[in-house]
């Protein structure tokens, strides 16, 4: 689930396609502005950032996400108190094509 942290619009479902470093890439069904602040929650982490870019190929539109603070959120980090990091890596998907990281 994607929500909006500048202003009170409903979240948005999305699909993370890809996560590589510090950029995590979003199919949605709808587009999303630029330079928007946003939260993304899964299930063991919430991502918080700033949307780079949105495109529509063929398909959803294609979301990158330039990640600002990440904190690990499942049962291992709150036995051990909460801990922050991102350590998720996942093959590239058809979002990723469009985008190169710096």
């Amino acid at each position: 689930m994607l929500s909006f942290l500048e202003n009170e619009v409903e979240p948005v479902a999305a699909r993370v396609e890809t996560i590589n470093r510090n950029v995590v890439w979003l199919e949605m069904s709808t587009p999303v502005q630029s330079r928007s602040l946003v939260k993304i929650e899964l299930s063991h982490y919430l991502l918080l950032g700033e949307v780079l870019s949105c495109r529509k190929y063929t398909g959803p539109y294609c979301v990158a996400v330039q990640l600002r603070h990440s904190v690990n959120t499942g049962e291992a980090a709150k036995a051990d108190g909460l801990r922050s990091g991102l350590g998720l890596s996942r093959a590239a998907g058809a979002c990723s094509t469009g985008y190169a990281t710096a």
